[in-house]
Formats: C-alpha cells, sequence, structure tokens
C-alpha cells in the first residue's frame, strides 16, 4: 500500500505542480566589467532608463494558465518586460500545441521583442512530425517572434546590445 501511495501522491504533484505560476525575481548590476547579481526575489529597480527587465517562459508543455492564456499573459504584462525570452517546451511531444498557446503568443508579442530557444520537445515535434512542425514554427513567426534554432541574434534595448544564443 505504501508504493501505491507514494505512486499517487507523485501523479498527483505532477499534474498540480505544472498548473502554477512561479514568478522570481534577480537583480543584476554592471560595473563596466562584468554582471553581478545582487538579489534574487527582491527586486532593487535601478534608475529609470539603465534598467532591463527581461521575461523567461519555459516549460508550459501546452498547459493552460486561464482561459485562453490571460492570467499568464497579464503577469508577464505586469513585469514590464523588455525581452521575452521562450526557452523552449512550451508544446508537448506527444500532442500538437493547442490555441491557447497561441493566444499567448500574440498577446506577449506585442508588448516587446520575444525570442524563441527551441526545447527538446520542439525538437521531438520536429522529427516525429515535421510538416505539424513547421506549421506551429510559421504561426508563431506570424506573431513577430524570432524562432532561433542554433543562432544568436542581437537586440538593443534601451541604447545596449544585448546578444542571445540559442543551442540545442
Amino acid at each position: 500500500y505504501g508504493i501505491i501511495a507514494l505512486s499517487l501522491l507523485i501523479i498527483g504533484y505532477s499534474l498540480i505542480e505544472n498548473r502554477f505560476i512561479k514568478t522570481v525575481t534577480y537583480t543584476f548590476k554592471y560595473d563596466g566589467e562584468n554582471l553581478h547579481q545582487v538579489s534574487r526575489s527582491k527586486p532593487e529597480y535601478m534608475q529609470s532608463g539603465t534598467s532591463v527587465h527581461i521575461v523567461q517562459l519555459s516549460d508550459l508543455h501546452n498547459c493552460r494558465y486561464g482561459r485562453n492564456n490571460i492570467r499568464l499573459s497579464e503577469k508577464i504584462k505586469a513585469c514590464r518586460p523588455d525581452v521575452i525570452l521562450i526557452t523552449g517546451d512550451m508544446i508537448n511531444k506527444y500532442k500538437p500545441a493547442n490555441n491557447e498557446i497561441f493566444d499567448l503568443f500574440e498577446r506577449i508579442s506585442a508588448l516587446c521583442p520575444c525570442i524563441y530557444s527551441l526545447g527538446n520537445h520542439e525538437l521531438k515535434e520536429r522529427e516525429r512530425y515535421p510538416k505539424r512542425f513547421f506549421e506551429y514554427i510559421r504561426k508563431v513567426q506570424s506573431y513577430g517572434i524570432i524562432v532561433s534554432d542554433n543562432e544568436t541574434h542581437e537586440l538593443k534595448i534601451n541604447d545596449c546590445a544585448f546578444m542571445f544564443a540559442s543551442y540545442s
């Protein structure tokens, strides 16, 4: 009975854990040469014009956060991002992308530049269902989202050049 209870607990946790939005704030300062972490979870906003807000979005696996992902998009909007880094696994390798992920992409791409780096679920999708994968990528790109596949992209944010690289 102990193994069954433990198995049910693990399954329950797995189903529930990915339904919550987790937000962590990191603050870094640049001294002209190096970037240093100043704090975690306690935002220390620098002077206006000298800060860059980066939102990293990862591992949604086709989950929904409110109808049409409105809860998640509002949370992202509240962060006032200068760039959104989508770091893979937005889809689930076992089923096609749902419409809610496209609703989210439409909303967040209107906020600021977005760069999407492919994760292992996207790579599996490309391998198993290439036609479906490329239709998905075309739709993501139709929102102006940069899809990065082993590439480097430069973005100018607050008059500073930032290089973003993705490696699968």
